[in-house]
């Protein structure tokens, strides 16, 4: 598997509401040095976003549109569409490898106005 189709499948098992309640599983995929800005506008942690996750609701996301940028041997920028109740957000993260394996550094959530 190319690293551009395992990125795709490893944004595609962060949104999984199975993925989203396995705190193990989080941190494996999540880097330590992890910020996220939401649509909100807020700003989140590793540790808040696990927390948040582990007493969400049932979310079911739809993602697509992908397209990928190789920042280096060991960063990759992933671009997305995302579709939950009728909300279209566009999505951005930077990827890490970090001892042979792949870890969300940055995510970037922009919502889409209707209008747009």
């Amino acid at each position: 598997m190319d690293e551009y189709k395992l990125l795709q499948s490893l944004e595609q098992e962060l949104v999984d509401p199975l993925t989203r309640k396995n705190s193990d599983r989080l941190h494996e995929l999540i880097s330590d040095d992890f910020e996220e800005f939401g649509s909100s506008g807020r700003s989140y942690r590793k540790s808040e976003v696990i927390t948040l996750l582990a007493n969400e609701e049932t979310v079911n996301y739809k993602l697509g549109n992908f397209s990928f940028k190789t920042l280096s041997n060991d960063c990759i920028l992933v671009k997305y569409k995302s579709q939950l109740n009728n909300v279209t957000a566009l999505r951005s993260s930077i990827w890490i490898k970090s001892k042979g394996n792949w870890q969300m550094l940055h995510h970037q959530a922009t919502d889409v106005p209707s209008a747009f």
